[in-house]
C-alpha cells in the first residue's frame, strides 16, 4: 500500500555503458510533477535492476516511465508507452470474543488482521447503555496499543473489563486506528453471570425457651453485604411466623461465613420450625430447614 518495485532492463544486441538510471513517476497521467528516483548498482544490457518506490499514498494510481542515461554510445532512453500501477488501498479489521466472563469481570479478546505493519491504537468503550456516548459517566473507556509485526495474519490482544455488576447487560465497542486510518468498529454485548447466595441453616443448641440456630452464608461476589435473619414459628408453612432482627454482614470470602442467631420467647414443649434468609439488594434466599 505504502512501496512498489519498478523492474528497470535496456535491451541491446551491442556493448553498452550505462551512466545513471531509474524511475520517473507521478500521480498524473501526463507525468507532470513527475519525481524522478535514480537506480543503486551497475546496470548491465540486457538483465534487470529493481527500483523501489516507497512513501506512496494507498489506494492511489501512480504513473511511471523507466528511463537509463547511456555514455557508450550516448543516448537518454525513455520506456514507452507510459504504464500505471494502483497501491493498495489500507486494510485492517478487528474482531471481538468475549473469551472469559464471571459476575464482575469479562475478557475481550481483540483480533488485529490487515496489510499494514506498526503501531495499532485502539479503545474500548463498554458501559449498560448500548448508545455508548464517550466521555460520559455511563461510558467506561480502555485504551492500548499494539504492534501489528505480520501483514495478512491475525494478531491478538486482550483486555480485561473489571468491576462490572452481577447479572447486567453490557455493550462494548471497540474502535482501532493506523495512522490516519480507521477500521470498522465493532460492537457487541454480554451479560455477566448473576450472583449466586447460598443459605444453610441447622439447630446449634436450645433450652425451654430459646434456640440458636446457625447459618452459612456464602457468594460467588465478594466482598459482598448480605442481610440476615431467621424466620420461625409453630406453623410448618410459616403464615404466622416471627422474625429476628435483621443484620448485615459483609462476605469476604468465597468459602462464607457461619453465623448464630439466637431465638427467644419460645414456648417450652413446642415443636418450631424456622427458614434462614438471607437478602443481597432485590435477590432473596431461604435455607430449606
Amino acid at each position: 500500500y505504502s512501496s512498489a518495485t519498478i523492474p528497470v532492463k535496456v535491451s541491446s544486441e551491442s556493448d553498452i555503458e550505462v551512466a545513471s538510471y531509474g524511475v520517473k513517476y507521478s500521480t498524473h497521467a501526463d507525468m507532470s510533477g513527475a519525481t524522478i528516483l535514480s537506480g543503486s548498482g551497475k546496470l548491465s544490457a540486457n538483465t534487470f535492476k529493481d527500483v523501489l518506490i516507497e512513501d506512496l499514498k494507498p489506494g492511489t494510481t501512480y504513473y511511471y516511465q523507466a528511463f537509463a542515461e547511456l555514455t557508450t554510445p550516448a543516448l537518454s532512453l525513455l520506456s514507452e508507452p507510459i504504464a500505471s500501477f494502483t497501491t493498495r488501498a489500507k486494510e485492517l479489521t478487528v474482531t471481538v470474543e468475549v473469551s472469559y466472563k464471571t459476575s464482575t469481570a469479562a475478557t475481550l479478546d481483540l483480533g488485529f488482521t490487515g496489510n499494514v505493519r506498526g503501531t495499532i491504537y485502539y479503545k474500548v468503550l463498554y458501559g449498560q447503555d448500548k448508545n455508548l456516548v464517550e466521555d460520559t459517566e455511563a461510558t467506561l473507556k480502555i485504551q492500548g496499543t499494539w504492534e501489528l509485526t505480520s501483514a495478512g495474519t491475525t494478531q491478538y490482544d486482550n483486555v480485561n473489563l473489571l468491576d462490572l455488576e452481577p447479572g447486567k447487560t453490557y455493550y462494548y465497542r471497540v474502535i482501532a486506528k493506523y495512522a490516519d486510518f480507521e477500521a470498522t468498529p465493532v460492537s457487541g454485548n454480554f451479560v455477566t453471570d448473576s450472583q449466586d447466595i447460598t443459605v444453610t441453616a441447622s439447630t446449634k443448641a436450645f433450652e425451654a425457651t430459646t434456640a440458636t440456630v446457625s447459618m452459612s452464608l456464602t457468594s460467588n461476589v465478594v466482598p459482598c453485604q448480605v442481610t440476615y435473619y431467621v424466620e420461625y414459628g409453630l406453623d410448618e408453612l410459616l403464615q404466622n411466623s416471627s422474625k429476628t432482627a435483621a443484620r448485615t454482614v459483609t462476605l469476604t470470602s468465597a468459602t462464607g461465613q457461619t453465623i448464630d442467631v439466637e431465638l427467644s420467647g419460645l414456648k417450652e414443649a413446642e415443636t418450631y420450625y424456622y427458614h434462614a434468609v438471607a437478602k443481597v439488594g432485590e435477590s432473596l434466599v431461604k435455607s430449606s430447614e
